[in-house]
């Protein structure tokens, strides 16, 4: 059996990432656990938050772009709405997965930035997602790394306000 150096490349970029979220999710919850020990309990949670916050976004590039490996299928559409109008149109039915998941997967950036730093305002929280999400869409288009879409930061920024929605009407506060 010879081996082949470059499938082993393949299997070990697709593998890192399990092996990265496992360990950071499982360091968050020891310092977590740390910090309840060590503080009191409102200041254990605002600095949870930003813990948690910084792993989010850490975790967000990472799926993006630091293990995304280059391949051949690179795209970009910089038309706005372009994924909502072939959508409803019937030409594409199979983008609503797609809008869905690129919204959810940024409502913990709001929650939890706004959890995280109680001093920003909203409209500065939804701005700082805006540019997070605009930042991974420039990064995979000048580095090749997929599509990159409009529509992708227009779901995100909707992602984080709903986030950010929800934290401020159920009146959470670390204060």
């Amino acid at each position: 059996m010879v081996f082949d150096f470059d499938s082993f490349l393949i299997e070990l970029i697709r593998d890192v990432p399990i092996y990265v979220y496992e360990m950071l999710i499982s360091v968050a919850c020891v310092c977590i656990v740390i910090l309840f020990a060590i503080y009191n309990r409102k200041k254990a949670i605002l600095l949870s938050f930003k813990l948690l916050f910084w792993e989010y976004l850490f975790l967000t590039y990472s799926n993006t772009i630091l293990f995304r490996p280059k391949n051949s299928y690179v795209w970009h559409d910089f038309n706005p709405f372009w994924s909502y109008k072939a959508y409803y149109s019937g030409e594409n039915p199979n983008l609503l997965p797609e809008i869905i998941m690129n919204i959810v997967g940024f409502i913990p950036l709001g929650f939890l930035m706004n959890a995280a730093f109680q001093k920003m305002r909203w409209w500065q929280v939804i701005l700082v997602g805006f540019f997070v999400s605009l930042s991974i869409e420039s990064i995979q288009y000048f580095c090749k790394l997929g599509i990159s879409e409009f529509d992708d930061v227009f779901n995100n920024t909707l992602g984080v306000a709903i986030g950010v929605a929800f934290f401020l009407s159920n009146g959470l506060s670390t204060k």
